[in-house]
């Protein structure tokens, strides 16, 4: 029966009866509202069918809403109110009215209650007792020594005691013995008068974590965290009875002495710290034992020094020390082999095999470092000398992805002194090494050194410095033979610096000629002007320390535009400004022609 409503005794849709004002509705699709349609329809073993309807005359006006289809929103607003809209029945529905049927059988909705009057009670109810709360906050907080005692009440610890001297209040408790021997104290409380603390466990002081989810802060502002302190460290179980310890006590009296002692001497505070660690070990079991780096170097340098001392010194058992084995284990974890080592090529070897082809095309960069002059010994050997001399460099050779973001390092090797015929062997090495791991190396990258010079030209090139050469270690491939021009770019400022004037010939011709003074009396010339023409000039710039003319950004600020333009501008007046501006102008486009990635803006630049 379509569009007949299937509520017992109603007419809808029946014998062409047809009110305008009443609508059908669907049975829903959720099981558990379906369910209570069911049950509020009085119709025993009723199961509806997809057809089956209930008109709107059993729904309280409550349960429609009134919405317009329209799709014009201004039209929309205007039809809300009219004939035209149509009232839909809200989701949690249910039929509750049946006029034709006797009373019991309808269940009218009643109007639910306003919230109003509810929240209005309970936020003054909130109110109230948030007021009361801050009043209660509000007596327990004290912000002197004097407002804590007057605010104190200890009347649920009557065994601890209370004493003040000088705006110091100690609160201790003590436990007193059966025998003759003095009270033990349990715990004591020391308050200054900053409301600052310590908290001391028998002879121990607690550190500010342990109590840290009582008081956050380092002061005691309110009694209630003053009370909570107490209790815990009332009821800590960690009480250290020295008689039982003798050892930490005699660890605690010099760790006290060792604090107060302001007079004592860098050599005399070394030496009781190693008699406290003597003692910290001296009660521990020796697979729980931890010592100190300063101790464990000093038994290395002492094991190395005397194997047979050494064993002896443990075998007596004079002082706490780490066992010889214990020792060899701590050096041979380190590696500190030369050159390329066969744990390199295989690292290598690992990380090229997850490389595309396009990733294993690399340039090789050789670099010296500078180091401190030291020989080291790590396990069983010595590192860091030469023919019988400390190395002063070490050089290094890395690999870079020239069409990728791949860097690694292939070999480290430390040197007395560099020459072109060393270079050249271990140049050679680091190649052989990077084609065996998969790499294809196509440029080796230096620095301007004479040593790098000599190695390019006289070595690799037979006298005459060429673009690029063979690469027999990677199947005839061109090498490309390159400087680092940030290197050549950093020389020119530092340079020009130290020698103060340079002359050089023009590549049009005419000569050329620079001051560092010309760039000195600009930046004092614009110096506290609020308006700058060379305003990338600084103090640092002109007067760097040595390590800091490493830094490429001094030589960077130095030939800027701003710099070459100031010194333009002031040459109507200083014409003998104009030379130094050429130079700078002359680097500046030879630096920005070089520090591209595309060929394309390299010529824009020459033009």
């Amino acid at each position: 029966m379509v569009n007949k409503c299937c509520v017992p005794q109603c007419q809808t849709g029946y014998n062409n009866h047809k009110d305008p004002g009443v609508s059908c509705h669907h049975f829903p699709a959720d099981p558990d509202l379906r369910q209570a349609w069911k049950a509020a329809i009085p119709r025993e073993n009723f199961e509806p069918s997809k057809y089956s309807v209930v008109c709107s005359l059993h729904f309280v006006d409550s349960d429609f809403k009134k919405e317009s289809l329209d799709s014009n929103p201004q039209r929309k607003r205007k039809r809300m109110n009219s004939a035209l809209v149509s009232r839909l029945l809200v989701k949690e529905a249910i039929p509750t009215l049946f006029p034709n049927l006797p009373f019991y059988y309808s269940k009218p909705k009643h109007k639910p209650r306003s919230d109003n009057s509810c929240q209005t009670r309970h936020e003054k109810t909130f109110l109230r007792l948030e007021k009361e709360a801050e009043a209660f906050l509000e007596g327990e907080n004290f912000f002197s020594v004097d407002d804590m005692m007057e605010r104190l009440d200890l009347s649920c610890f009557p065994d601890v005691l209370v004493t003040k001297k000088d705006n110091v209040v100690l609160i201790c408790q003590l436990a007193l013995s059966e025998d003759d021997s003095p009270p033990q104290l349990i715990f004591a409380i020391e308050i200054f008068n900053d409301l600052t603390f310590q908290v001391w466990i028998g002879r121990k002081v607690l550190s500010r974590r342990s109590f840290s989810h009582i008081i956050k802060d380092d002061r005691l502002s309110s009694s209630g965290q003053l009370i909570n302190l107490i209790a815990y460290a009332r009821n800590n179980q960690k009480i250290i009875k020295t008689e039982n310890d003798p050892f930490e006590e005699c660890y605690q009296v010099l760790a006290q002495t060792i604090y107060q002692c302001e007079d004592c001497s860098e050599d005399t505070k070394k030496k009781v710290a190693f008699i406290m660690e003597q003692l910290n070990l001296l009660s521990r079991k020796e697979n729980a034992r931890r010592y100190s780096p300063t101790l464990l170097a000093v038994a290395c340098l002492w094991e190395n020094t005397s194997p047979s001392l050494y064993r002896m010194i443990l075998r007596d058992g004079f002082l706490t020390l780490p066992s010889s084995s214990h020792l060899r284990r701590l050096s041979s974890a380190f590696s500190v082999e030369r050159g390329v080592s066969e744990g390199t090529k295989a690292y290598l070897k690992a990380r090229a095999r997850k490389l595309d082809e396009r990733e294993k095309i690399v340039a090789l960069l050789v670099d010296e470092v500078a180091t401190a002059k030291r020989v080291e010994y790590s396990n069983g050997a010595f590192f860091g000398y030469e023919e019988m001399e400390p190395t002063k460099t070490v050089l290094a050779f890395l690999i870079t992805s020239i069409c990728g973001k791949y860097k690694d390092i292939v070999g480290l090797y430390p040197v007395v002194k560099l020459n072109a015929e060393l270079l050249a062997q271990l140049h050679k090495t680091a190649r052989e090494a990077a084609a065996e791991a998969g790499f294809s190396v196509r440029a080796s990258i230096c620095d301007g050194h004479s040593v790098n010079r000599r190695f390019y030209s006289e070595i690799l090139c037979d006298g005459r410095l060429k673009v690029s050469i063979s690469n027999e270690e990677d199947g005839g491939q061109p090498l490309f033979l390159l400087f680092d021009m940030v290197h050549l770019f950093k020389n020119f400022f530092t340079n020009l610096m130290r020698r103060k004037n340079f002359k050089c010939p023009d590549f049009q011709g005419e000569g050329m000629s620079a001051s560092f003074d010309h760039v000195k009396r600009l930046y004092e010339l614009e110096l506290g002007k609020p308006i700058k023409v060379a305003h990338k000039l600084t103090a640092k710039v002109l007067n760097p320390r040595p390590i800091e003319c490493m830094n490429v950004e001094l030589a960077d600020r130095f030939f800027h535009p701003s710099t070459i333009a100031g010194l333009q501008y002031y040459s109507l007046d200083h014409p003998e400004w104009a030379g130094t501006a050429h130079f700078l102008q002359t680097i500046r486009n030879w630096f920005n022609i070089l520090n591209v990635k595309t060929t394309i803006t390299g010529i824009r630049k020459r033009l």
